[in-house]
């Protein structure tokens, strides 16, 4: 059986990596999960650091929500499309923020929806995911200073901690799992020039880019 391919790659990763610079540094059109000026997203995003008001579960189904969307509209585009991240980091976010029982349900849900996407609208041409030691993305959050991410850094740093360092491995488990052709660029000692080209070296290699 023939594998479908929606024509898009995902550029994926946490935070302070230096996703959202390497894909408007890519030059194809691109697609944020965050909407500018969504006052949803907005006050759930605050929530999420704050601690208070907005449930994990609340977060990660609209996330899920937002990023099957953004998957169906960008895989049949002319042009090739970036994604910056996608559905198949949404377990991740989860695992550390759910209870055990509520994260099975939604590990459910997640596993569904994205055997749905590869079925409908195909796999990715690429999956290239950033990453970065604890002790480095600790000073890149202060280096980008960041007012919600600095001021509520104290009270979330052991999930970041654990998210950080196990993100790596469950994604390429999760890559394993669905199939996914998957690179990972390890950022702690590149710049932003030297990341674009290790990215660009991937979509060579893979026949993406010339």
């Amino acid at each position: 059986m023939n594998r479908k391919y929606a024509n898009l790659i995902v550029v994926g990763g946490p935070v302070a990596v230096g996703k959202s610079t390497l894909v408007a540094s890519l030059g194809h059109p691109y697609v944020d999960e965050l909407m500018e000026g969504n006052v949803v997203q907005e006050e759930i995003l605050k929530g999420t650091y704050s601690g208070k008001r907005v449930s994990p579960e609340v977060v990660q189904l609209f996330f899920a929500k937002r990023r099957e969307q953004i998957w169906k509209k960008s895989a049949f585009k002319d042009e090739l499309h970036i994604l910056d991240r996608s559905i198949f980091e949404t377990e991740i976010f989860a695992r550390t923020n759910f209870s055990k029982e509520r994260y099975e349900l939604f590990a459910e849900y997640v596993d569904e929806t994205i055997k749905f996407i590869l079925e409908e609208y195909g796999y990715p041409k690429k999956y290239i995911v950033l990453t970065c030691s604890w002790e480095v993305f600790k000073e890149r959050i202060f280096t980008r200073n960041r007012k919600v991410e600095v001021d509520s850094f104290k009270a979330n740093e052991e999930f970041w901690k654990v998210h950080i360092e196990s993100y790596e491995r469950i994604m390429r488990r999760i890559f394993d799992k669905y199939d996914v052709d998957a690179s990972f660029i390890n950022t702690d000692s590149m710049n932003q020039e030297e990341v674009k080209a290790a990215a660009d070296k991937i979509l060579r290699e893979a026949n993406i880019i010339q």
